[in-house]
């Protein structure tokens, strides 16, 4: 994964996970997701979120629903970064 940073606001950033497939969510405002068409078998489904370390758990898909909960602990802290002209930010004036 890789971050994207504003140069204005130092607390405004992205955070961007590549994946190699098309089965990935986001959780809605309730913590709840849902990823649709998964083959039968069984697959490693893996909860990420920049702060935290990541969760697995190997889940075995059939033809019904199946519900898996993660509990994620925010542990981490962002970076710190520099504006990009390399200095603190709120020390760059506008010409």
């Amino acid at each position: 994964h890789f971050h994207i940073f504003c140069n204005v606001h130092h607390e405004e950033a992205l955070s961007v996970l590549v994946l190699p497939n098309r089965a990935f969510a986001s959780p809605s405002h309730d913590g709840r997701f849902r990823i649709k068409d998964i083959p039968k078998g069984a697959f490693r489904v893996i909860a990420w979120h920049p702060l935290a370390e990541p969760v697995q758990k190997v889940v075995a898909f059939g033809t019904q629903v199946e519900t898996v909960s993660f509990q994620l602990r925010l542990t981490r802290k962002m970076a710190p970064h520099w504006n990009k002209h390399g200095r603190p930010y709120g020390e760059h004036k506008y010409q």
